[in-house]
């Protein structure tokens, strides 16, 4: 019994030296002399650069040897949509393929200008909610006019205009907000109490009525690129047609399709 107990120690001793930390091993760096050329290379790091030169040594032999047996005469239909560029095939976009490309473009091209010519008019509509085009700016250059009969030559010239319209001669050339008599002397007149107030406000009014007729053109504009751009879609498809008139400043040019009958 004492002998097999020794035993035991002894086995349970050496495993643990096992366990214990071992010696490191430490891999040899690159010489000082030599540190331009970068970390020393092992022979893991060479067997996988061996295996991969001898791979393609490989690959390059199957190609030559299939090089070497081809059949000059050979042909592929695939032959005649690739060429060879810089000693590679590349396929060649043929001409229907360009022209779907092209049609499928112009179709994106012609949403987006939709979208932003809508987005332009319900702006445009916004503004003049709120501006009621009362005056005339840059987007409401039109001449106000308000007709009056008379019966005789005396009842015009003894027409009185503030008289007429029931208000105050300052009024009178408004075409809009235009008080009677009465409403001024019933009602609580608010707004701008100082020349500078009163200044202010007519630079923000002319301001967004710019704002407006900027807005406007823009319009015009996009509405014309969209005109252009479809004409150009529909050009895109099929069907003879001849042109009837040319294109002048902004209109597109109109064509006339052959009639054709339909299945």
């Amino acid at each position: 019994a004492t002998y097999l107990q020794r035993r035991e120690c002894t086995a349970d001793m050496s495993s643990f030296k096992q366990i214990g930390k071992g010696r490191a091993h430490k891999e040899r760096a690159q010489p000082r002399a030599r540190s331009h050329f970068g970390l020393l290379e092992k022979k893991k790091d060479y067997v996988k650069r061996a295996r991969d030169f001898h791979r393609k040594e490989k690959e390059m032999k199957i190609l030559r040897e299939k090089a070497r047996n081809r059949n000059p005469d050979e042909f592929f239909f695939q032959m005649e949509s690739t060429t060879m560029r810089n000693g590679r095939h590349v396929r060649l976009g043929g001409k229907g393929t360009q022209h779907d490309q092209l049609k499928a473009l112009r179709t994106h091209d012609l949403g987006y200008l939709q979208l932003k010519v809508g987005a332009e008019k319900t702006k445009i509509e916004k503004m003049q909610s709120g501006l009621h085009m009362l005056e005339d700016g840059p987007e409401t250059s039109r001449e106000c006019n308000h007709t009056v009969f008379a019966s005789d030559d005396e009842e015009v010239d003894d027409f009185d205009a503030a008289k007429h319209f029931g208000t105050a001669k300052e009024l009178v050339d408004r075409p809009f907000n235009r008080l009677r008599t009465e409403q001024l002397a019933t009602l609580e007149i608010k707004g701008p109490k100082s020349k500078s107030a009163l200044a202010k406000l007519e630079k923000s009014r002319r301001r967004q009525y710019e704002e407006l007729a900027q807005r406007a053109d823009r319009k015009r504009k996009l509405s014309v690129a969209m005109e252009h751009m479809e004409q150009q879609k529909t050009l895109m498809g099929k069907g003879r047609r001849r042109k009837v008139r040319e294109g002048e400043g902004d209109r597109a040019p109109v064509y006339l399709w052959k009639k054709e009958r339909k299945r």
